[in-house]
């Protein structure tokens, strides 16, 4: 029986992901960033999970997020691939660490996350993921944000 290998490893997929988001965050890149995210798009907290279900919600998470990095000064996110494995041929799951840094090459702060990576027509997308962080962190106020949207539509 022949078993097919993938052309990369879970891991540098999963580091190649990371990458191109944060390349489309740090650009303002908004429709290249929602084009890698599978929608309904899952956010697990230490406290619930929370539903992106359309663009307007993702759009202001996005928004959201850029502009918090404005005020406190980080010019970008660093993330490094801990871990990924195939759960299947088009499913990953990983976990990773990000640093903000600042303009002059500070790190002001570190999360872990886990994501859930899912191949759809040939293209890796993000289609959720976990975050435990404490609540005054930079990705709970982008998932607030979102959330928010998504009252105001109830």
């Amino acid at each position: 029986m022949t078993t097919l290998r993938p052309q990369k490893d879970a891991k540098a997929i999963y580091q190649d992901v990371l990458d191109t988001m944060d390349a489309h965050i740090e650009n303002g890149a908004f429709d290249a960033f929602a084009a890698r995210i599978i929608l309904p798009y899952r956010v697990q907290t230490h406290e619930t999970t929370h539903h992106v279900e359309d663009r307007s919600q993702l759009r202001a998470g996005f928004d959201d997020m850029r502009h918090r990095m404005t005020l406190r000064n980080i010019a970008r996110r660093s993330r490094h691939c801990a871990s990924a494995t195939f759960k299947d041929a088009t499913t990953i799951e990983g976990h990773h660490i990000t640093w903000l840094v600042t303009d002059d090459h500070t790190i002001v702060e570190s999360y872990q996350v886990s994501n859930t990576l899912a191949c759809s027509d040939g293209l890796w997308c993000i289609a959720g993921n976990g975050y435990s962080g404490e609540p005054d962190r930079l990705p709970l106020h982008m998932i607030e944000a979102m959330t928010r949207l998504a009252q105001q539509s109830d």
